[in-house]
């Protein structure tokens, strides 16, 4: 038989499979999510499965984290303009007095009584906190917990996310025009621009509660909150509503005011006492439920009646519309409708209640 001639072929060398190697991203990606490739390199050695599951929750978390950030430096940017002065700068009406230095009555401005927050009874304090904001003390002008829970509330109606507002977001709302006009000209659709003021309300109570203290802040939000009608402050809101000042109000009138401030038109005792009453209740089992009361001491309150006084009409006579035309012809009509101002009259008031009386 022939022989099998040799051949000089050599046989293919066998592919070693290549070892993974990743390839160094640039300096400024890796400084910017550097949570992620640190993640990375510490799961190079781990199984196939396990680390590409780990890499994408990584690369996800830290696209999240990149992104809010970049969110809150341009809110935080936006809020810079607003002059957080103006928190607690909240002009009353025109007082006019007599020549003895009495008051003769007011004008012009809001109907408000600015008091501080030691002048106000303490039952209110813990009602106002119990409906409104209980975690105030522990937050830093926003609260995460109320937030989470009224979008999961919201979210089950399908609506956008309302409530969930602190008293400092309330204050920021009710002391500045946080509405972007840009967005709004933009014709963009209302939820997206209550969103977007959402977040600048968000960002305006951080600085709020970086400058004042927690006093501060509830002092300059009882006085500026509206309580219906013309009522602009718990001082103005405790006279016309009970007679009486805001350090003197009961638990069940305390429980009250705080009650309808979320609907103040629509709960008003001189209209709807049967609301103010439900929204009297509701605060008060809020106060037991978060420690302000005993079930005792709220059901004691809730039987007390709401002694709301009559509707108290403004004060017009002749003397004070000459004024009010003296007024327009001295000063700016900016001056006069901010409020704020003190005049003193040469009238003698006691010999026109004399002269009146007779």
């Amino acid at each position: 038989m022939p022989k099998k001639r040799k051949t000089n072929r050599r046989r293919a060398p066998k592919k070693r499979p290549k070892k993974h190697t990743d390839k160094p991203a640039p300096l400024l990606l890796r400084l910017l999510f550097w949570p992620y490739y640190l993640l990375r390199h510490l799961s190079r050695t781990w199984h196939p499965v396990l680390r590409k599951t780990t890499r994408f929750a990584g690369a996800a978390a830290t696209l999240t984290l990149f992104l809010g950030l970049a969110f809150a430096t341009l809110y935080a940017f936006r809020s810079t303009p607003y002059d957080l002065t103006q928190v607690r700068e909240m002009p009353g009406r025109n007082i006019i007095l007599d020549r003895s230095r009495k008051e003769i009555g007011r004008m012009h401005g809001e109907n408000r009584q600015i008091i501080p927050l030691s002048e106000v009874a303490k039952v209110f304090e813990d009602a106002l906190l119990a409906r409104e904001d209980k975690r105030f003390h522990r937050h830093f002008g926003v609260d995460p917990f109320g937030i989470a829970r009224s979008l999961l509330e919201n979210i089950k109606r399908g609506g956008m996310a309302q409530g969930g507002s602190t008293i400092t977001m309330q204050l920021a709302r009710n002391s500045f025009d946080l509405e972007s006009p840009t967005l709004k000209s933009a014709g963009l659709d209302s939820r997206l621009i209550e969103l977007d003021r959402k977040f600048l309300e968000i960002a305006v109570a951080f600085r709020i509660e970086a400058q004042y203290s927690k006093d501060e802040i509830l002092e300059a939000y009882i006085n500026r909150i509206f309580w219906g009608h013309s009522f602009r402050g718990v001082e103005t809101a405790s006279q016309n509503y009970f007679g009486k000042p805001a350090k003197n109000l009961t638990l069940s009138e305390a429980a009250m005011l705080a009650g309808i401030i979320r609907g103040p038109n629509a709960f008003t005792p001189f209209r709807y006492p049967d609301r103010a009453k439900r929204e009297r209740d509701s605060t008060l089992d809020s106060m037991v439920r978060f420690g302000f009361l005993t079930e005792g001491e709220a059901e004691a309150a809730k039987k007390e009646p709401l002694r709301i006084q009559k509707p108290t009409t403004a004060q017009t006579g002749w003397t004070l519309n000459i004024i009010r035309a003296e007024l327009e012809d001295i000063l700016s009509k900016k001056n006069l409708s901010n409020g704020g101002l003190t005049i003193v009259t040469t009238l003698r008031w006691s010999m026109r209640a004399m002269m009146r009386s007779s």
